[in-house]
């Protein structure tokens, strides 16, 4: 996956080019990322050329309030907030099993339901994000791929990547921003693992847990070939 070195962001990447069963994802329809905070003018430019212009927001709580997105004000762009608890930096801090985190994770069924409800209603791409890019945003991704038959090996590269990106960015971001959090989650292997084999046994596939959520099968269909670019 291409990533995209927007202004002080850590984790954003472009997961078209992903090859499935039925072809390659197309570039610039899904773009998963951390917190818009500081974007550039230049990097609102990008979206806009590219036909981005909608945020799907998973953070919740106060950090909304003390970092808004630098989307939310801005009329050029539709910005939704689908706030997800479970994920948050907060409750990461205080759960020792992440796998378990994410499992309770998607018992919101309503958050995940009206995501990729305005996935498919909306014109044009969207750009993804929570606080870092890797397990709201990450569990949210693993639908998508998994939707359309993706690889596990595949999937799971994606997934760990966050933690290789976020390093790698870390240096920069403090530079501007002192009070960033130290504590930095993990995105091990066997997180995502667990999660999948815990998944695959309660809902059996991503398409029946969706038809769980209350999507029917032609709003499935819709996601698969936006995703696609057919």
């Amino acid at each position: 996956m291409e990533k995209i070195l927007f202004n002080l962001t850590l984790n954003s990447r472009d997961i078209g080019g992903v090859k499935t069963p039925n072809g390659k994802i197309k570039h610039r329809v899904v773009i998963r990322s951390d917190a818009l905070v500081f974007l550039s003018e230049d990097d609102k430019k990008f979206l806009l050329d590219n036909n981005i212009k909608t945020q799907i927001d998973l953070r919740a709580g106060r950090v909304l309030s003390f970092r808004p997105s630098s989307l939310l004000n801005d009329e050029r762009f539709t910005y939704f907030n689908f706030p997800l608890v479970e994920g948050s930096l907060k409750s990461l801090e205080e759960n020792d099993s992440i796998s378990a985190l994410y499992l309770r994770m998607i018992e919101n069924k309503e958050v995940f339901r009206d995501v990729f409800k305005t996935f498919i209603n909306v014109d044009g791409g969207v750009i993804i994000n929570c606080t870092a890019g890797k397990d709201r945003t990450g569990i949210v991704i693993y639908m998508m791929l998994s939707l359309l038959g993706v690889d596990f090996k595949i999937i799971l590269n994606d997934y760990v990547s966050s933690d290789r990106n976020i390093r790698e960015r870390l240096p920069i971001v403090r530079e501007t921003i002192k009070d960033f959090p130290k504590f930095l989650g993990e995105a091990k292997e066997e997180y995502l693992i667990n999660f999948n084999k815990s998944f695959i046994k309660k809902y059996q596939s991503v398409e029946n847990y969706l038809l769980n959520v209350g999507l029917t099968i032609e709003e499935i269909n819709q996601i698969k070939r936006k995703l696609l670019g057919e």
